[in-house]
């Protein structure tokens, strides 16, 4: 259209890329309740991606918590009485998802961006090219710190793209903030199901790269993490649970070295 005698070109029209993908969202508690409601209280907040809640409870001592979100239609509850660990708790979510994108969160993530999921599944699209499976948002306080590859970046502009691939073979993807392909991520084996929590998503990067993927990192998403709340809870209520978890890296040393040596026998 013209006025004052310049020439203005009117935006064309376009498509919401996402409309017709929905997504399953996970999120395993035990115990944390005040971080499952104020997270659930953000994600309805989400326009534009059609999706559903997975709500898993590892045995929570509040058996009635979950129950209170049973006749919410968007909202699955999935309830243990037993630990079964965080690793089992996703596994066994996954397996009853309806859609190929399923998207993890720990109850202790929070303030997340309102283009939060719409950015996380561009940022799985984007990356395909580089096979990527697996995409964590950036974490303000990553667990463990190790981790601090996925601290905020800066000087990020609109062109860069939505993701950082990771070459470093140490480098994983801790499950706080994660989406990812459903049919990739059983082709794998899923999450060790280890007691408790630790290191069973490291192991899963690992097996993702064996089976030919790569893992990312958004460039366009972060959250706020509390960080181990219900791991504190859980040490403080029963400290014998640190043996367990140390445990856990001895587990995860004999499945890593497993899946090395399968991988140099696949080579020769």
């Amino acid at each position: 259209m013209r006025g004052d005698n310049k020439v203005f070109k009117a935006r064309p029209m376009t498509n919401n890329p996402l409309a017709d993908i929905a997504i399953d969202i996970i999120i395993p508690f035990k115990d944390h309740t005040a971080g499952v409601s104020a997270l659930l209280e953000e994600i309805y907040k989400f326009r534009g991606v059609r999706y559903r809640v997975h709500l898993v409870d590892d045995n929570s001592r509040n058996k009635n918590f979950a129950l209170q979100y049973k006749d919410v239609p968007w909202i699955k509850i999935h309830q243990f009485d037993e630990d079964k660990g965080f690793g089992f708790a996703v596994n066994h979510a996954v397996k009853g998802t309806e859609n190929n994108i399923n998207l993890v969160l720990h109850s202790d993530v929070y303030a997340l961006p309102l283009n939060f999921m719409k950015d996380m599944v561009l940022g799985l699209t984007y990356a395909r090219p580089d096979k990527v499976s697996l995409i964590s948002a950036q974490i303000d306080n990553p667990v463990p710190k190790t981790c601090s590859y996925l601290l905020p970046m800066t000087g990020i502009t609109n062109n860069d793209p939505y993701y950082t691939v990771l070459e470093d073979p140490e480098h994983f993807v801790p499950f706080t903030c994660v989406a990812f392909y459903k049919n990739e991520y059983s082709k794998a084996g899923g999450l060790p199901p280890y007691p408790y929590c630790w290191f069973e998503d490291r192991l899963l990067s690992d097996k993702l790269r064996a089976f030919g993927y790569n893992v990312a990192v958004s460039n366009r998403v972060m959250v706020r993490h509390e960080g181990s709340a219900t791991i504190t809870k859980l040490l403080q209520k029963n400290p014998e649970v640190k043996n367990v978890l140390k445990n856990n890296k001895k587990t995860f040393d004999q499945d890593h070295d497993v899946l090395l040596n399968y991988l140099k026998k696949k080579t020769v």
